[in-house]
């Protein structure tokens, strides 16, 4: 997702429409922080309270 949001970042910068350009720029910076913030919980390390962990 932060990668898609990247691309489209430097997409934004090629759409003629100002309106557009600023709308798609906007969706980009909210899938830049969504990635970012799915990498911090994706490597986060394991919880010490046992009723947080996965059970198997």
């Amino acid at each position: 997702m932060f990668g898609a949001g990247m691309a489209l970042a430097r997409y934004s910068g090629t759409v003629r429409d100002l309106i557009t350009s600023d709308v798609v720029f906007a969706c980009s910076m909210l899938m830049l922080i969504c990635g970012g913030v799915l990498q911090y919980v994706g490597q986060r390390g394991p919880t010490s309270d046992p009723s947080q962990t996965a059970k198997g």
